[in-house]
């Protein structure tokens, strides 16, 4: 089990503080994500819209790990069916990188 562990950071889900504000590129489970312009928002092979599933920002890392980057989202979309699109193509994985969209 040594030999193939690998890295990680774990993530805590906390609630919002009354009045705060999440801003469309901020780190999230489920809701709405950060679309730039000129990307279409991801769909299934059928052209149905996939969900987000999380989002998270890199920025908000407290520390690098490689091979991830500094910054940038990567994105997790599923489409809501009994196995959230795990056995088939209803699924999508997206990075999108910083450069100054957010």
């Amino acid at each position: 089990i040594y030999a193939t562990s690998k890295s990680c950071i774990g993530i805590t889900a906390t609630p919002l503080n009354k009045g705060e504000d999440l801003k469309p590129w901020h780190s999230k489970f489920g809701g709405l994500p950060y679309i730039p312009k000129g990307m279409d928002y991801p769909k299934d092979t059928q052209g149905n819209p996939l969900h987000l599933l999380a989002q998270i920002n890199f920025a908000d890392f407290p520390t690098v790990m490689e091979p991830f980057p500094r910054d940038g989202l990567l994105q997790f979309y599923i489409i809501e069916d009994d196995l959230y699109g795990m056995m088939n193509d209803k699924y999508k994985v997206i990075y999108i990188p910083y450069e100054g969209h957010y």
